[in-house]
């Protein structure tokens, strides 16, 4: 079994990922703060919302995926396939597999 701490996410996945997450939120008018609060339930999480924006968390799992892309009404076909549960999961985090490709679902 390969655990997501050893395959990470593609640089450019994340990066992808969190670009969107941010170019949402400002179109929205919501600070992180805000986003934090209607995505997480929890408007401390700020700094969680920042590093996934800022391309610095990479092991986010998909459930958090599935709530900024709820809040955000972000369409799954625009998350990287590495980010929206389409790749190989191990528990409750998912790696991109190397079978893995951009198919929409």
């Amino acid at each position: 079994m390969v655990l997501n701490d050893e395959l990470p996410k593609r640089d450019s996945d994340v990066i992808t990922f969190g670009e969107l997450v941010c170019e949402r939120r400002k179109a929205r008018g919501w600070s992180q703060e805000s986003l934090a609060a209607e995505a997480l339930g929890n408007l401390v999480r700020k700094g969680y919302v920042s590093a996934v924006e800022n391309g610095k968390f990479r092991n986010i799992t998909p459930e958090n995926v599935k709530k900024f892309a709820r809040a955000l009404q972000i369409d799954r076909k625009l998350i990287p396939v590495s980010h929206d549960g389409r790749a190989r999961h191990d528990g409750d985090r998912f790696s991109l597999g190397p079978e893995a490709h951009l198919a929409s679902q």
